[in-house]
């Protein structure tokens, strides 16, 4: 999922003619956080996702550049825990999802 998003960040600098930094501030983070990141040196939350989103006026859907949940035909019933990491990555990114949906609602 990070290379995705890695690859979406570096598009939207060039395209905004945007700086590392000038991107980290924006953000409210360290320039060598957003470095790390941008070499895959660090994990990207789920948190910083969304505002990572917020700030190139994507829905998270497309900053992931991967199909939607709905797409994927994910199910999922929830019940007992999610232990393994796949489960968790999944919970995730029903998460985002959710948040891209009340997001657009707002807008509207």
């Amino acid at each position: 999922m990070n290379n995705n998003i890695i690859e979406e960040i570096n598009k939207w600098l060039t395209e905004n003619d945007f700086t590392q930094k000038q991107f980290a501030e924006k953000l409210g983070v360290s320039d060598s956080l957003i470095g790390a990141i941008l070499k895959g040196q660090r994990r990207i939350t789920t948190q910083r996702i969304t505002q990572i989103a917020n700030i190139m006026g994507k829905t998270v859907s497309e900053l992931k550049g991967k199909r939607t949940i709905e797409e994927q035909g994910y199910m999922l019933q929830l019940r007992g825990h999610a232990t393994s990491r796949k489960s968790k990555i999944d919970v995730q990114n029903i998460v985002l999802a959710i948040q891209d949906c009340e997001r657009l609602k707002i807008k509207d």
